[in-house]
């Protein structure tokens, strides 16, 4: 979520360079359960899927692949 944060503030500062990407984020506000999602809150939309078991987003997301050193 707190990416997402930096992300939405970085994009709000640049909207006249990235106009288009902002109105694509608002477009995906329509598909929240929630009226009022911000978009940090929405950024672990993947993760709430997962919680009830849909795997098709899987490979889209996260995956806890170990590292070693």
């Amino acid at each position: 979520m707190l990416v997402a944060l930096i992300s939405e503030n970085e994009l709000k500062k640049h909207s006249d360079i990235y106009p288009k990407i902002m109105a694509d984020l608002l477009e995906l506000k329509k598909y929240s359960p929630e009226k009022d999602h911000n978009f940090a809150e929405s950024a672990t939309w993947a993760d709430d899927n997962k919680a009830i078991g849909w795997g098709i987003f899987d490979a889209w997301h996260f995956v806890d692949t170990p590292v070693i050193e």
